[in-house]
């Protein structure tokens, strides 16, 4: 997975408290177009949390 496709993952994250509201966030289009280019599959909202890294996400 790519930084750039990680650091969507981490924002989208923070800002969620479930799949849902992970995939309703703003910035999920673009997340899906990252995550589609790097693993070859749509995401949903269970790979955002997957994807991100930061310890502060957790």
């Amino acid at each position: 997975m790519s930084e750039a496709t990680t650091e969507l993952a981490n924002r989208i994250a923070r800002a969620s408290f479930s799949h849902a509201e992970a995939e309703a966030h703003p910035l999920f289009p673009t997340f899906r177009l990252a995550f589609a280019r790097d693993t070859g599959k749509a995401p949903t909202g269970a790979d955002v949390f997957d994807a991100a890294s930061a310890p502060d996400v957790f």
